[in-house]
């Protein structure tokens, strides 16, 4: 049984916050005695919040004193603490925290719909036809307005979702979304994505849309703008169309068409940039521009669902520029081979090896991956 980590994660915060209900302290007091990685959990937050120096803080309203990057509380102790100044600041930070890929990555091949109860819905009954439109009711559940759920869309996956908003979300390889089932009576749109994403915001100006990403904030009105935030790197939003407001603590700009946005912990870099490559994903492309041959294989294995095994490192500072299909690999191994590098694929691995001193027509060169198209 896969237990449910991000739906206690939350029910710790509301302990801590002193907002939780009884029926989800003792759901989450019982999970605590049945599952050991719950209560390891809640040992490290309680740990967390119990800290002298944020203590100190809580109490007086000083500023929040430094941490180490090295401690657990680096990434959730501030918005733990500010539950003793300010519970409904905590809570809203809690409810849009994305929630970290690992908890969900190595768990299952499917795409996933997992509700804030702990209930899993395993949406491969719908097969490659879908997107997804939530405005038709697709999903077999009932639920109420401002009820969350996170969709993890897995490796050699991907997925096009319509919110009951008719915000339209592009959702790549090895990514989560979390979204209300239904915005019917919320003031404001709130989403959060760990991955990446393309979004077509649907207009409506008294009602702002805003995306968390990791501890920062997209807000706009209506607009269409990728967001790629996987693993440690710095979280990017690039601009297509419209106007979008990038914001991280006391920091914020407005990004124009054409512009990219990275989160630093310094602010907010910006940078020129063709969408159109960037979004070649959205069609199965990736265009790398000097990468390393691990970088672009790291992307190939996210984008395919394969596992990746290199027998041959190219030297130190080789730096390859080029595109791969997800649908068709073919080119992208015969242009590798030119460059003296043979890749062999047998079921899900795919072999990385130099290129024998045999001629070009004798290699053997990896049939297609097959894989869905998007729309």
């Amino acid at each position: 049984m896969r237990v449910p980590l991000a739906h206690y994660d939350q029910l710790i915060a509301e302990e801590l916050a002193g907002i939780i209900s009884p029926a989800d302290q003792a759901a989450l007091d019982a999970a605590k005695a049945e599952f050991p990685e719950v209560y390891k959990l809640w040992e490290e937050k309680h740990a967390a919040f119990a800290d002298k120096e944020i203590q100190e803080w809580a109490e007086q309203k000083m500023a929040p004193p430094v941490v180490s990057k090295k401690r657990f509380v680096f990434r959730y102790k501030r918005m733990m603490l500010v539950a003793a100044v300010i519970i409904p600041f905590l809570y809203l930070l809690f409810r849009w925290s994305p929630i970290p890929q690992e908890v969900y990555l190595s768990s299952s091949s499917h795409i996933q719909l997992i509700l804030d109860n702990g209930k899993v819905i395993d949406l491969s009954y719908l097969g490659d036809s879908i997107p997804l439109d939530l405005r038709k009711h697709d999903l077999p559940i009932e639920s109420s307005s401002g009820e969350l759920a996170t969709l993890y869309v897995p490796e050699g996956k991907d997925l096009k979702i319509t919110l009951s908003e008719s915000t339209e979300i592009t959702i790549n390889s090895a990514s989560c979304l979390r979204f209300p089932l239904s915005f019917h009576d919320d003031k404001h749109r709130h989403v959060s994505v760990s991955g990446e994403a393309y979004f077509k915001v649907s207009k409506d100006a008294h009602h702002p849309f805003a995306v968390i990403v990791q501890k920062d904030t997209v807000l706009v009105l209506g607009t269409e703008f990728n967001v790629k935030n996987y693993g440690k790197a710095n979280a990017q939003v690039a601009l297509v169309e419209g106007k979008v407001r990038l914001q991280t603590g006391e920091k914020s700009l407005v990004l124009n068409p054409g512009v990219m946005g990275t989160f630093t912990k310094n602010g907010i870099d910006t940078a020129t940039v063709d969408t159109s490559a960037m979004l070649s994903w959205k069609r199965g492309v990736y265009i790398y521009k000097e990468e390393t041959l691990e970088e672009v294989f790291k992307v190939l294995a996210r984008w395919t669902g394969k596992k990746v095994a290199f027998q041959y490192h190219p030297p130190k500072g080789k730096l390859f520029t080029g595109q791969f299909d997800k649908n068709d690999l073919r080119e992208f191994f015969e242009g590798l081979l030119r460059q003296g590098i043979e890749c062999t694929m047998e079921g899900e691995r795919i072999e990385v090896k130099q290129r024998q001193n045999v001629e070009t027509e004798n290699m053997h060169i990896p049939k297609e991956v097959p894989a869905r198209k998007m729309d």
